[in-house]
């Protein structure tokens, strides 16, 4: 483009009436939704050729100032702009660049309020691309030029208002990738400069040269400018005149966007604070809403100098400035059933707010204490702690939970009334709202209801408000201790005598796991544990200072004997509701193991109560009921557990009636099998942990506990049974099952639940639920979970369960990786190819696990428990107790094999062990579901950290190679499909419940995948060991391990060529996974790795000879290698990385657009002087110019801070980046049009804050019938993606 196309002296420069025409049919074709898509695909390519014109800039002006066009029309024109100065400006000269400048300020001249605001907006936006560019360097006087706008009608001023926000946000607010992030520091001095007076600077910046050209027009600045603007409009009459509103509203957003970064002593000494409470006291929404919004990003900023704390912050905190904040929290308080959404939203801001002032209060107590009134800021902070709002309150219970932290500010003793009303919220507020009915008309439930649009976000936000409470609750109890552990015991007493007062007394018949009294009675006991549990923690604080708390007639003393008093009572009493009766008992053996007290005999006591204790009674009429009965029996031995390694010793002294106690419980056949294991298991616990017994006589007891169990094992007709998978079925008594599914046509019934089974069919059915007592899998698991619980390796209990289970390992292994083998082929379609091929379609369903998901369920979790029940007699029932036979072996196994890794050398010296398990988990894992495959990661893990170093060199590579490859095609199998289905029309509600379920389970599975890939990316330093001389002279660490063995993951990954490839084939495909969380992870993973595939350039380096070295070998890569795996880096990964950059789904994550340049930025510098491939790679992108990509490397590899690397790669890339969701259409056209996916909603609706949420948040497809394997990409150069042509 030359000079004069950009002036328009030349007749090719101006708008021919054809290409005017061609332009408005054009957009006629793109806005008319009568239009098909090829036409408005194609007009769209033509409106993006234009942009790139060498005249467009001309004409792009041409048509924004044209007033007789259409507001669409001009749009455009202004977006031919902005096009030109985002991507092109680089290319024009001095005088050029001048011109254009010239034109944005002519259209921000000539703005009109009868236009409309979008293309004022457009303006304003153009304005600061410009800015983000030239301004400070060439552009001057820009400030000059605002201020002459600011001089206009209320039109000017307002787009002068868009402008300076907008300036201010790109600068400072957002984390700018673009134009911005290579200038921060110019433009951050540009802005405070404007923006601050001159006096102030001054002030501040005393010694500053003043050599550099002045940027501020005038002595006055943009802040005072603006507050003194303010000052007139509060003056004005705003109940009449609207636009003296909008300028107040649009003056106070501005100043919202400068007080988290302008110099405070320009906020002190200013009226700032005194017109911000006058906007609160107006009664006009908008601008009270831009008064909450200025303090709460004033009082959000950090740090603050004391002398601004005692003229901006205490003032507030006196009794005029509480007044005011308490008489406008009233006034926008609203009830349940009259939200006004604007107001309610002001609300939540406001106390998000409050919090922030607060909290001054702890950081500096003796300054803040000395100016302010204490005691109406704790009442104000109370009386907002009872709104009806979890989420209006949730601020104050956080704040609470810091001002309780320091002595000086809450003194118990002085505060009495308000710790007590404390207390009483807290207790109160930690009821399970979530498990309230969706017809109760609790005010608080109404409130949540409006915040959280899904059940997942309300779950976590619950979960934050009761960490919250509890936390309070602690707080209180290390302050007052006996008397607020007294009060809460008291309370807990008067619940439980009045468990049904004003409700109807407990029915089996109407029996329901979340009725009232179930939902108080939890509540109160998880306050009593809350407060217990801080209680002890101050017992033993106190002991560690050395203080004696148990004197005769103490107050611990006396507090210690009621507390395990109170716990004996509560066993004497009758509740007649099961779900009350297990979570009483659970209470209780916690409390036992605190130790509070006489622990041991409470212990005893609770024993003692659970062998004498009779059978409870089932109702038959209600399933409910009698779950709840089973899980209260379930309840009892695995408590009991929980007790025997504490109190072993005195529990051994009635072990005869606790032998003959379990012995009766094992007798009685009406209490299903892994509940008679579990007391087993206590019994051997007992007989393990106890110091009573010698060496020989604890291993005799246990060996003839475990005796029965292994001889099971060796059992001929199990081996028989595990032969085949025919011979599994029948095992399993689910070998004419087929049959019946292909009798019903089940295939062609759309819910099997309205099949009904005959009476044979309901016998089989009875089969498949007892067929998990034909192998020893309960058995195994219960006394392998007890042997190996809390065990700390190196131990006599550990060494003593290691010589136990020595010998058993190597009977057990080879028959239960056949079963786990068979199990994983149930899912295989090949294991089914000699039936009809409906059998593929019934089997996949049967694969599919019922599964209630919070959030994505379009029904209650007591209603989908009810429809499973009641299907037990259908054609479902039958496929769930399918689903339950295989889902038992394959569970139970994962757990015994996670347990035999805890024993550490025991299981790992087997030399073969690696190559079975590969194959017994590995072999069929690709067909089973990702909720499946979850617990096939989660044992994967253990067998990986608890590898001993000595053997990971021989066991990891079969393990991490068929881990990676079966994980990586499953993981992308799925994430392909659910692409797939994005394209789909809309499905039904039930098919979209499905798919909901089934992508939340993916990204809990591809998260827990990237997570592995982390671990063993991730450098760790082994624990340190003093090596020693063995007899041979060989080096050691003592334990008989030689030190060269000892290899990190990291080095054993990066090492091994096929762990290596599996690895990073994995890692390439996850970055294109719509999964912002996962991918983040894995590009830092890659960026991790990049260097240590980079060119060498050192000398090898000899190793030391001394026997007493301990570090491995460095890690010296085969050269071959090492350049196939740059080639691999550099054509495949960094064109999947600028894919990931490019697509709009990640756009709108800042914190991911930052790794993914990091990504593209490491790969160029450390392999660009090694291959041409990055250079070629970004060449083949669209429109991209080879001295422009030349000169981008350049400044990459001159940079040296990261920070500016990615930068350069954000502007080298700025054409075909990712847009957002709200830019698609409007910027530049080259991102695709791929739907995005379903993760990633917003949390609330608007107004709501995530600021004092911790907790992250952060969710069983079929299978794919083909049997084949599909062959992996090698580390060999292959094709790159479509983008790149």
């Amino acid at each position: 483009m030359n000079g004069n196309h950009v002036n328009g002296n030349s007749d090719a420069a101006s708008i021919t009436p054809t290409d005017l025409a061609h332009i408005l049919s054009a957009l006629e074709s793109i806005y008319n939704p009568r239009t098909t898509n090829e036409q408005r695909q194609s007009a769209t390519s033509y409106l993006e050729i234009v942009k790139s014109e060498s005249t467009a800039p001309y004409l792009g002006f041409q048509l924004a100032q044209d007033t007789s066009q259409s507001p669409i029309v001009r749009h455009y024109g202004l977006s031919v702009l902005e096009h030109a100065i985002r991507y092109r400006l680089d290319d024009f000269d001095g005088n050029e660049a001048v011109t254009i400048r010239g034109w944005i300020i002519q259209l921000a001249q000539n703005v009109s309020e009868n236009e409309p605001a979008f293309l004022r907006s457009k303006v304003a936006r153009i304005w600061v691309d410009l800015a983000e560019r030239t301004w400070a360097v060439e552009w001057m006087d820009m400030d000059e030029t605002l201020c002459a706008l600011w001089q206009g009608t209320h039109t000017h001023q307002e787009l002068v208002l868009s402008i300076l926000e907008l300036l201010a946000d790109e600068v400072f607010n957002n984390e700018s990738l673009g134009a911005a992030g290579l200038r921060a520091n110019e433009l951050g001095r540009g802005c405070v400069e404007i923006f601050t007076s001159a006096s102030i600077l001054a002030n501040v910046f005393s010694e500053r040269e003043n050599d550099a050209a002045p940027l501020r027009s005038g002595e006055q600045g943009w802040f005072l400018r603006l507050l003194e603007m303010l000052d007139r409009c509060l003056k004005a009459d705003l109940q009449n005149q609207a636009h003296i509103r909008t300028l107040a509203s649009r003056i106070l957003t501005v100043v919202q966007s400068a007080v988290p970064w302008i110099i405070l002593k320009a906020v002190s000494k200013s009226s700032c604070l005194n017109l911000v409470s006058q906007c609160l006291s107006t009664r006009d929404l908008s601008i009270q809403n831009g008064a909450v919004e200025v303090l709460h990003s004033l009082f959000h900023r950090t740090p603050w100098p004391e002398d601004v704390i005692l003229k901006v912050v205490c003032p507030v905190l006196k009794e005029d400035g509480l007044n005011l904040l308490k008489s406008f929290y009233e006034s926008a308080c609203c009830k349940s059933d009259e939200i006004d959404d604007e107001k309610y939203a002001m609300l939540k801001k406001f106390t998000e707010m409050i919090c922030a002032l607060v909290t001054f209060i702890e950081i500096r107590p003796k300054l803040i204490l000395q100016h302010c009134d204490l005691g109406r800021v704790l009442d104000f902070l109370i009386d907002i702690l009872q709104n009806a709002s979890l989420v209006v309150s949730i601020p104050i219970v956080y704040v609470w939970t810091r001002l309780l932290s320091v002595s000086s500010v809450v003194k118990v003793e002085e505060r009495m009334a308000v710790i007590g009303d404390l207390l009483d919220i807290c207790s109160t507020r930690l009821l399970r709202y979530e498990s309230l009915s969706d017809d109760s008309e609790d005010p608080t439930l109404t409130f949540l209801n409006e915040d959280f649009d899904t059940m997942p976000e309300r779950h976590a936000f619950l979960g934050n408000y009761r960490r919250f409470c509890m936390a309070v609750i602690e707080k209180i109890v290390e302050k007052a201790p006996f008397i607020a552990t007294n009060h809460l015991l008291q309370q807990a007493t008067s619940t439980i005598s009045n468990l049904y007062s004003g409700t109807p007394s407990f029915s089996t018949n109407a029996f329901s796991a979340n009725s009232a009294a179930i939902l108080r009675i939890d509540a109160q006991l998880t306050v009593v544990l809350t407060a217990l549990k801080s209680y002890q923690k101050w017992v033993t604080a106190q002991r560690a200072r050395g203080k004696e708390l148990a004197q005769p007639n103490s107050s611990s003393l006396k507090l210690d004997t009621e507390i395990v008093q109170w716990s004996k009572s509560l066993l004497q009493l009758d509740f007649q509701d099961p779900i009350i009766s297990k979570r009483i008992f659970q209470l209780i053996v916690e409390i036992a193991l605190l130790g509070i007290g006489d622990s041991a005999d409470l212990a005893c006591t609770i024993c003692n109560y659970v062998f004498t204790l009779p059978e409870p009674n089932t109702a038959k009429s209600n399933a409910a009921y009698d779950e709840a009965v089973k899980d209260l029996q379930g309840c009892y031995p695995r408590e009991l557990q929980k007790l025997a390694p504490y109190y072993c010793n005195e529990l051994w002294a009635g072990f005869p009636g606790i032998e003959i106690g379990v012995r009766n419980k094992m007798n009685n056949f009406s209490i299903e099998e892994r509940i008679r294991h579990d007391y087993q298991s206590f019994m051997f616990t007992l007989i393990q942990r106890t110091n009573q017994l010698s060496p020989e006589q604890r291993y005799q007891r246990l060996n003839d506990i475990l005796y029965p169990v292994i001889r099971e094992w060796q059992n001929p007709d199990i081996g028989l049974a595990l032969q085949d998978f025919q011979s599994f079925s029948r095992l399993l008594q689910i070998e004419e099952c087929p049959q019946i599914f292909l009798r019903y046509r089940a295939s062609g019934i759309e819910d099997w639940s309205l099949q009904s089974l005959n009476p044979q069919e309901l016998s089989i059915r009875s089969r498949i639920n007892d067929s998990g007592n034909l192998l020893p899998l309960q058995a195994t698991r219960a006394l392998l979970s007890v042997s190996t619980e809390r065990l700390r390796p190196g131990s006599s209990t550990y060494r003593a369960a290691q010589e136990l289970w020595r010998e058993a390992i190597p009977v057990v292994v080879p028959n239960l990786l056949r079963a786990l083998n068979f199990s994983h082929s149930f899912a295989n379609p090949a294991t089914w190819s000699e039936y009809p091929d409906e059998m593929q379609a019934i089997i996949s369903r049967i694969l599919v696990d019922r599964v209630w998901q919070s959030g994505i369920s379009n029904e209650t979790k007591d209603d989908f428990y009810a429809r499973v029940r009641n299907s037990k007699g259908t054609l479902e029932g039958l496929a769930s107790a399918i689903r339950s036979a295989i889902r038992n072996v394959r569970e139970v196994s994962y757990w015994i094999l996670h347990c035999m890794s805890i024993l550490g050398d025991v299981f790992y010296c087997h030399t073969d062990l690696a190559e079975a398990l590969a194959h017994g988990l590995f072999n069929d894992a690709r067909f089973l579901s990702p909720n499946q495959l979850m617990s096939l990661l989660k044992l994967s893990t253990a067998l990986i950290e608890g590898c001993p170093a000595k053997y990971r060199i021989g066991f990891l590579p079969p393990i991490l190679t068929a881990l990676f490859r079966e994980m990586d095609f499953k993981v992308t199998h799925e994430w392909h499909a659910i692409a797939q289905r994005g394209e789909q029309e809309q499905a039904s509600d039930q098919v979209l419940d499905q798919e909901m379920k089934a992508e939340s389970i993916l990204r809990h599975l591809t998260y827990a995948c990237v997570t592995l890939v982390t671990n063993l990316t991730t450098k760790r330093v082994e624990p340190s060991t003093t090596p020693v001389k063995t007899e041979n002279g060989d080096a050691s660490n003592g334990n008989g391990h030689h030190v060269e063995t000892r290899l990190e993951h990291r080095d054993l990954t990066i090492r091994h060529p096929g762990i290596l490839e599996g690895l990073i084939t994995f890692c390439n495909h996850a970055l294109r996974m719509h999964d912002s969380r996962c991918c983040g992870s894995i590009t830092r993973v890659l960026k991790g790795l990049v260097p240590d595939f980079a060119k060498s350039q050192r000398k090898p380096t000899r190793r030391s000879s001394s026997p007493t070295s301990t570090s491995p070998a460095p890690y010296e890569p085969d050269p071959t290698l090492q350049a196939q795996l740059r080639e691999f880096f550099s054509a495949t990964i960094l064109p999947t990385t600028i894919e990931s950059l490019h697509d709009p789904y990640f756009a709108n994550d800042p914190s991911l657009q930052k790794d993914l340049a990091g990504l593209i930025a490491a790969i160029i510098v450390a392999y660009t002087p090694s291959t041409n491939t990055p250079r070629a790679v970004l060449l083949s992108l669209p429109a991209m110019q080879e001295e422009k990509v030349d000169r981008a490397i350049q400044k990459i590899m001159e940079t040296p801070g990261e920070k500016m690397q990615r930068a350069w790669v954000m502007k080298v890339l700025e054409g075909v980046r990712g847009l957002s969701i709200a830019e698609l259409g409007r910027v530049d056209g080259s991102a695709s049009g791929k739907k995005r996916g379903s993760g990633g909603g917003k949390a609330m609706k608007k107004g709501v804050d995530y600021a004092t949420m911790s907790v992250e948040m952060d969710g069983t497809g079929d299978v794919d019938g083909g049997g084949g394997r599909r062959r992996e990409p090698s580390l060999e150069l292959g094709g790159v993606a479509e983008l790149f042509g």
